[in-house]
């Protein structure tokens, strides 16, 4: 199992999005346990190091899109946005 690390970019935009500490956890808790054990459950930017995987946020009726890369022990979260505006 791999370990999540929220980059800075990651952590502004999520506050951003999610003003609550404890409710932004909660929103990304899934997407941490989905990648750290599985990485490739995301889709690849073709040519790039980069993954995506879309969560959905039920409470609020919204997607959001979750950049991320990954070595053998680590999943780096680097950045989330809403997926429609």
């Amino acid at each position: 199992m791999k370990s999540c690390v929220w980059q800075p970019r990651f952590e502004k935009e999520l506050s951003e999005i999610e003003a609550d500490p404890k409710k932004a956890d909660e929103l990304i808790s899934g997407i941490e346990w989905v990648l750290s054990r599985k990485p490739k459950a995301g889709l690849n930017i073709i040519g790039t190091s980069v993954w995506y995987i879309i969560s959905r946020d039920i409470p609020k009726r919204r997607y959001l899109v979750v950049y991320y890369t990954f070595t053998g022990e680590k999943v780096f979260l680097l950045s989330v946005k809403p997926a429609f505006r």
